[in-house]
């Protein structure tokens, strides 16, 4: 990422992969999605709109620039991923800190708030149905033939370029960046997050957002292949910015599909925190 300082931090004696660039307040942390990388915050680490915060990224263990876990059953697990998220929080100097989390990133910033909360301001979501212990998957998703690669360790060309396509809407020319960032994540990744979610090793998303009462935004694309507008709509949020749900003409990844929609949005965000 242009510009951007790359560090680590030692987690289970892995290393995972840290990006910083800039200063101020409030710090800015970006948590990507399911077999994705930092690299899909390049629109916001390169946009002068962001030029006056913190921002900071990182690859989860089996991601991107991290190394892959040398004991991935335990990694790679919904605990695995909030204690790497705590972990790098905890790296963070600033006690003001706004989390952007996209899609699985999303769920994992929800489980890991009770441990963090005193150092976080807020939280946006994007592609991110907060899971209800009262609600069924396939109401908080959206039924679709790639859903299982998510959980899925070995696939072929064909299945890497039609779940990429499932990230975004009509934009054909991100489809080769996507397949890159699948590949180069570990296989293993995701058939052991399947197993975990399906052992029902998730928390009530919904009770931990209004229990802690952040201020909360949640950002949708209305083409989402992934995540459920339906569900959202019909989810009452006490502390949801103006009281709604921001939604956008563009699909799961609208970080990388109209950066610059979403990056106003973010502004207008920490403009009323």
């Amino acid at each position: 990422m242009n510009g951007a300082i790359e560090n680590s931090i030692q987690f289970n004696k892995c290393r995972i992969a840290t990006f910083s660039k800039n200063s101020g307040e409030p710090t800015l942390l970006f948590v990507h999605g399911n077999s994705l990388s930092s690299k899909t915050f390049l629109e916001q680490f390169n946009s002068e709109l962001l030029s006056d915060f913190q921002l900071v990224a990182f690859d989860f263990l089996g991601h991107g620039a991290s190394d892959k876990s040398s004991n991935p059953e335990i990694d790679y697990t919904m605990s695995g991923n909030i204690n790497q998220l705590i972990a790098v929080v905890n790296t963070i100097s600033s006690n003001n800190i706004v989390i952007v989390g996209h899609s699985f990133g999303g769920h994992i910033v929800i489980e890991a708030l009770p441990e963090i909360r005193k150092k976080v301001k807020g939280i946006l979501l994007f592609g991110t149905p907060p899971i209800s212990l009262k609600v069924g998957f396939d109401q908080m998703f959206v039924s679709s033939p790639t859903f299982h690669f998510a959980f899925t360790s070995t696939l072929n060309e064909d299945e890497y370029l039609k779940w990429a396509a499932s990230f975004v809407h009509n934009r054909n020319d991100l489809h080769e960046f996507l397949v890159d960032q699948i590949r180069i994540a570990d296989p293993l990744f995701r058939s052991i997050l399947g197993k975990s979610v399906g052992n029902g090793e998730f928390m009530d998303e919904i009770n931990i957002l209004e229990s802690l009462k952040i201020p909360l935004a949640i950002i949708h694309g209305k083409f989402d292949q992934i995540a459920s507008y339906e569900y959202l709509s019909q989810v009452k949020f006490e502390k949801l910015w103006q009281g709604q749900i921001q939604l956008l003409h563009f699909g799961h990844s609208s970080q990388l599909e109209a950066s610059v929609e979403f990056n106003k949005l973010i502004i207008n965000f920490l403009s009323e925190l």
